[in-house]
């Protein structure tokens, strides 16, 4: 069963982005099998991050425009990683994961 919190990728209307500080995010989605994405199916909620269109397009692979926050990561995984911790931060801070 994949865990769905509506609560929380709406949340992202009235964040801004944790890499780049864009206030027009959305919920990004891991890309990785073992948080839950498979085939038309996008990971388990609690496995994203607040991010805005541009960085969400670069995690995703349909743009080339790296985040400026990147520089530093090993790879697309690591910064994720570092993403999707700084939004868990915030989301627990507003009370959406118990």
């Amino acid at each position: 069963m994949i865990y769905r919190n509506k609560r929380l990728t709406e949340s992202a209307k009235h964040e801004e982005c944790v890499s780049c500080g864009n206030p027009n995010c959305c919920w990004c989605h891991s890309n990785e099998y073992i948080h839950g994405k498979g085939r038309g199916q996008k990971a388990h909620d609690l496995f994203g991050f607040y991010g805005c269109q541009l960085c969400h397009d670069w995690f995703d692979g349909k743009s080339n425009i790296v985040p400026p926050s990147f520089e530093g990561f090993i790879d697309k995984y690591d910064w994720f990683r570092s993403m999707w911790e700084r939004s868990m931060i915030i989301a627990c801070e507003k009370g959406l994961i118990k």
